[in-house]
């Protein structure tokens, strides 16, 4: 049977499991990066969690990744790189799949671009309060700031400004009535599909 059109105009299903498919895959993807980068840069990576790489015995934190810096007697500009490195990956991987989405018009590419940035973006301005409180927390900006010795909260403004501009670029380029279900339909699927497999590997892989 037909789905009503008014129905599709809030949520899409075939999204919402694309989207619950795709987002954990390229979630892990970013987390790579952070693996592959800190193990370039001389230190030993280790996966805490599904969602979240460090340095192997040092918290994620400015504190404690200065204690790997003194251990491994490495640069800080390296840590600012590292920290970096993810949030460009997103960033570029979102534009590179808008760009397919506007050569292929498939759907799953959209989602692909849209979810994993605009949950990173989410993410980041929940801890946007911690961040003006100048909290210790793991935030990948936070950290490139902090070893680069730039203003950390301006930083991470400008990530989000960013951030928030390539997500209307993601979003302008659906027809006005497509935006709303596309939108909520991929956020649902995508954090469903985020916090399922966050908890499985935790339970499963990462005991």
């Amino acid at each position: 049977m037909k789905i009503p059109d008014r129905v599709e105009y809030f949520f899409i299903m075939r999204l919402a499991t694309a989207s619950f498919i795709l987002t954990p895959f390229l979630v892990f993807f970013h987390e790579c990066m952070h693996f592959a980068v800190i193990n370039a840069i001389g230190m030993k990576a280790a996966f805490c969690s599904f969602s979240q790489v460090g340095i192997a015995g040092f918290d994620f934190t400015a504190s404690g990744i200065s204690k790997a810096i003194v251990f491994y007697n490495s640069d800080p500009a390296k840590i600012a790189l590292e920290a970096i490195s993810a949030p460009i990956f997103t960033l570029v991987t979102a534009m590179v799949f808008l760009i397919l989405y506007r050569l292929e018009q498939d759907e799953m590419f959209w989602c692909a671009a849209f979810t994993p940035l605009c949950l990173r973006m989410i993410g980041v301005f929940t801890l946007l309060p911690r961040i003006i409180e100048k909290q210790d927390i793991p935030n990948d900006e936070v950290i490139f700031a902090h070893f680069l010795k730039l203003p950390v909260v301006p930083t991470v403004l400008v990530s989000l400004i960013l951030g928030l501009v390539c997500i209307c670029m993601i979003c302008m380029i659906l027809e006005r009535g497509k935006r709303l279900g596309f939108c909520v339909s991929s956020l649902v699927g995508g954090s469903a599909g985020y916090f399922i497999f966050e908890r499985i590997v935790g339970m499963v892989l990462l005991r």
